[in-house]
């Protein structure tokens, strides 16, 4: 999502500032908000902590040792796990998806002030980071690009000094080895006065592709445009109609028929500037709020999904879902760790409507932002669970067709939220952050007064490594094939490519150990090497692998996961 920071959380208490100032959504009401959340959820996911940028250094008393910073607690991978033997079969020959170029992506805001560290670009190279996302989340419909960036006046934001697009492309993108994304201002001109500009939009294409010659391939109408109030909960800038509060409910300019209206302008004039661009059209996930909705009180209202891509689909290229699953305030490790394996079904339902209200036009889906939470994140976002989520998230939507999963966020900040369940949650970091890489900022307990203070910037969280162990198996080109197991707690991916084969298992079991020797159809190992990650190991570390008779036997730990990049029998 990416709100304005400084806006507050409904119910939430928490209130924050820039630099002294109090940024607000000026002119429209904050309402509640959920966002890939099963129910409707309450507010909104702040885009910054630390904006002046400041160096906070660790200074935990007593400090972290290395497990305590990565959230490994001892209610795994110690001594007397029960040692659980599962069989694993992988089948070379049934090929499934293809690694696309744009596969692993990361959210990259206007407002991180260590968005242009020299450390980053190499930190994204080694998580397989091939997209960056820009100008990230919300911001996206009160940005304008051109002259360094500057936000819709009579808005509060922040674009941390240095940030702009060039700047980006060049100390980032560029730096990097990766290609960009761009979300196109669908909410709001500069004036204030109206909703977003297509001619804006296409200039930017023209500017960055003609121009500049950067090459960026893939363009976002808008972010989350369904929460502009239309539906009830209003944390995007929508001025295509200036009502406020319960007025918008409703509010034909805000439907998802005006946007799909809308699209078509948008994507005919991005186009014209550069034809080769792609286009992507904002989409709820299914099962997920808004998605179903016909009636908000007495008021009628147009349901989003099957409205926008009835009007919209022949004017775009690919559908944009965003994905939170988990609920906050009532976290779990063991149901976060399972919703993987719900998306399998999530990507079934976006086919079907594609079938039924785009014909022959076939669009692609990219998840253009997830984390666990959709807003209040709280301890399970910087402790080893969230580290194993994402490995076997990303892994599952590509699996099943996505072309890209980015990650929400680059660097985000230090929150507390939900606390009281941290007891039930696993690690011992107190704090949440939706970032995979530290900002060095720090949080205060009002209860209790005790600051937390995070790890100096560009310090990786569990995130970043559950998508650095997972690199090996998504190099673009590769291809999954079928792979099972006889245990319902492993889930396991596999992928061929540069004549390999990459098998990642994730143990989403807390208490117990598995014992596995794989066996091989389609392809014969005889060496390799593995990558282990969890509770065991709080960095990743690699290791020769010992294979005999085309197989390798192998004990992975409770919550732990493991990677093996193995060479054929020639």
């Amino acid at each position: 999502m990416g709100l304005l920071p400084g806006t507050r959380a409904a119910g939430s208490g928490n209130h924050h500032t820039i630099q002294g100032q109090t940024c607000r959504a000026a002119g429209i009401p904050a309402m509640p908000a959920p966002e890939g959340g099963s129910t409707m959820a309450t507010t909104l996911r702040y885009d910054t902590r630390n904006p002046a940028g400041r160096s906070v250094r660790l200074n935990l008393a007593p400090r972290l040792a290395v497990a305590a910073l990565l959230g490994l607690g001892a209610l795994a991978g110690g001594a007397g796990q029960a040692h659980a033997a599962t069989q694993i079969s992988v089948n070379a020959t049934q090929l499934l998806s293809t690694v696309a170029p744009s596969a692993v992506g990361v959210n990259s805001p206007v407002w991180d002030t260590h968005l242009r560290d020299a450390a980053v670009p190499g930190l994204l190279k080694a998580a397989g980071t091939n997209l960056m996302r820009f100008p990230g989340g919300s911001y996206a419909d009160m940005y304008h690009w051109e002259n360094g960036g500057s936000i819709t006046k009579g808005f509060d934001g922040y674009i941390a000094p240095g940030n702009s697009f060039d700047n980006f492309m060049k100390s980032d993108v560029m730096a990097a080895g990766a290609g960009a994304m761009v979300t196109v201002n669908y909410g709001s001109n500069a004036a204030g006065t109206a909703g977003g500009d297509p001619g804006e939009a296409a200039a930017w294409v023209g500017y960055a592709n003609t121009q500049q010659h950067y090459g960026v391939r893939y363009w976002e109408i808008g972010n989350e445009v369904y929460g502009n109030g239309y539906y009830g909960s209003d944390w995007e800038v929508d001025l295509h109609s200036l009502a406020r509060g319960k007025a918008r409910v409703g509010d034909p300019n805000l439907s998802p028929a005006t946007y799909a209206q809308n699209v078509k302008q948008f994507s005919q004039q991005m186009k014209a500037a550069d034809p080769s661009a792609q286009i992507g059209i904002v989409l709820t996930t299914p099962g997920f709020w808004p998605d179903g909705v016909t009636r908000v009180g007495k008021t009628k209202v147009q349901a989003w999904n099957p409205t926008v891509l009835a009007g919209a689909c022949q004017y775009a290229d690919f559908a944009i879902v965003h994905w939170y699953p988990e609920t906050p305030g009532n976290e779990s490790d063991a149901r976060l760790l399972a919703k993987p394996g719900t998306i399998a079904g999530e990507v079934a339902a976006l086919h079907s409507l594609f079938s039924t209200y785009c014909g022959s036009h076939q669009l692609g889906i990219m998840v253009t932002e997830t984390n666990s939470v959709p807003y209040s994140p709280g301890k399970q976002t910087t402790n080893l669970i969230n580290g194993l989520f994402t490995a076997g998230e990303e892994l599952a939507w590509l699996q099943n067709g996505a072309s890209n999963v980015t990650w929400f966020d680059l660097h985000n900040g230090a929150e507390l939220n939900n606390t009281q369940e941290n007891g039930s949650l696993y690690g011992t970091l107190p704090y949440g952050d939706y970032g995979m890489l530290a900002n060095g900022s720090h949080v205060t307990d009002k209860k209790t007064h005790q600051t937390y203070y995070e790890p100096s910037a560009n310090t990786p969280f569990p995130s970043y490594y559950g998508l650095q162990v997972d690199a090996p198996a998504l190099v673009p080109g590769s291809q999954f094939v079928q792979v099972t197991s006889s245990s319902s707690a492993l889930q396991v991916f596999a992928t061929i490519g540069g004549g390999g084969l990459t098998l990642v298992v994730i143990n989403t079991d807390g208490a117990n150990a598995y014992t596995f020797s794989p066996t091989f159809s389609g392809f014969l190992p005889v060496s390799g090497t593995v990558t282990s990650f969890g509770s065991a190991q709080p960095t990743p570390a690699a290791s020769s692998l010992t294979v005999q008779n085309f197989t390798f036997t192998y004990t992975l730990p409770a919550y732990s996961m493991a990677v093996f990049s193995l060479a054929p029998h020639l």
